[in-house]
């Protein structure tokens, strides 16, 4: 499963400040499949669980949420943190080859980790955008999550295909008596070129697959390893056309 997190801007801040007290009333919430059920701190009250259950029929791959934080000395902030499970969904199904599984199932509860700096006084939450394993998705009143989510699955899906390109020409290679080192050395070239960039989601992809590699297992079936990364670009691309239906 991933997780990213959105800080509003002051732009973001300065548009809302100028809109009318008319078009702010007129702003209506819309009943999502997935809600926030509660949310929970843990003793330091630097962390909050916040628990959503899918209230829908489908299974969800994703789900944003808006989050208003008031901390003890009095500071707030807004942010926004997206769970992705289609990283879980692609794993599970390649071991098990069932479609779907590691989803958010209907009637299912996840807890969602949010991290604070200072300890937290109260938080609000609520879920604004939900994908489903359908391609289908809801948002409420925040597109840009669903942009984000389309954006960031693009990414990945690139970068696994790529991955899966440097690994099945280290494998068939006839002139490297170590085929996993080779596709390592590529891949952290690959890596830094993505940080360089400033490229998160590729980097997730590089760093997740530089340290497969450097395990038995996938050392010992290259050609199975990259066919994994391959299925999960395929994956990942299709995922990536989530549509929205409200």
């Amino acid at each position: 499963m991933g997780f990213s997190l959105f800080h509003w801007g002051a732009g973001v801040l300065s548009i809302l400040a100028a809109l009318s007290p008319a078009q702010t009333a007129t702003s209506k919430t819309v009943q999502l499949g997935a809600t926030v059920e509660n949310t929970r701190l843990e003793q330091d009250s630097k962390i909050a669980f916040v628990r959503v259950i899918n209230r829908s029929e489908r299974k969800i791959t994703a789900i944003n949420l808006s989050v208003d934080i008031t901390f003890t000395n009095g500071k707030t902030d807004h942010f926004e943190q997206m769970l992705d499970l289609l990283t879980l969904i692609v794993s599970k199904q390649s071991q098990t080859g069932v479609a779907g599984e590691g989803a958010l199932a209907p009637g299912e509860g996840r807890e969602i980790r949010i991290d604070a700096v200072n300890p937290i006084s109260s938080i609000h939450s609520k879920v604004d955008m939900v994908a489903y394993l359908d391609l289908s998705a809801e948002v409420d009143q925040n597109q840009e999550a669903l942009n984000r989510l389309v954006f960031q699955r693009k990414n990945r899906a690139l970068a696994a295909r790529q991955i899966a390109d440097v690994i099945s020409e280290a494998a068939a290679s006839s002139v490297t008596p170590d085929a996993s080192g080779m596709a390592v050395n590529r891949l952290r070239q690959m890596l830094d070129e993505a940080v360089s960039q400033q490229q998160g989601d590729q980097q997730i992809e590089l760093r997740s697959a530089i340290a497969d590699l450097q395990s038995a297992r996938a050392k010992s079936d290259l050609k199975g390893y990259a066919k994994q990364k391959n299925d999960a670009a395929v994956m990942s691309s299709a995922h990536a056309n989530v549509r929205r239906i409200n």
